[in-house]
């Protein structure tokens, strides 16, 4: 049972990394230079951020289950295995960025394009 815990917890991590990278390196360039690729969309960088927020949101689900079992695999398996502190830490790291990812930057981006493309190019919004 152990080894198939640790095979589906790799499975995981292995899915999250790809995921992010299909993110940073594939979608999000796509979506960014959208108007170029198709110029009839005529998309402004505004619009286009407002699709990849929408990626994020849909993202943030898969993103906030595998954080969440990242956190309970790496605290059972310290407990119950014996497993290394520097595991623990480096899982427990994980979990957390994955969950501030979800809890604190989505929202954070969604609130700043509430507020309107004139209050994103001011320089007040530049400095916070």
């Amino acid at each position: 049972m152990k080894k198939f815990g640790l095979g589906v917890y790799l499975l995981l991590l292995g899915i999250f990394g790809g995921s992010l990278i299909i993110l940073g390196a594939i979608v999000a360039p796509i979506v960014f230079k959208a108007s170029s690729i198709l110029p009839e969309l005529n998309l402004t960088p505004f619009e286009s951020g407002k699709l990849m927020a929408q990626i994020f949101v849909r993202f943030n689900y898969v993103l906030g289950a595998i954080g969440f079992v990242v956190l309970l695999y790496e605290i059972i398996s310290f407990i119950y295995y014996k497993r290394s502190l520097v595991y623990l830490i480096l899982g427990v790291a994980i979990g957390a960025l994955c969950l501030l990812f979800v809890f604190y930057y989505t929202p954070y981006i969604l609130n700043a394009q509430k507020a309107g493309e004139a209050v994103l190019q001011s320089a007040e919004f530049a400095r916070s």
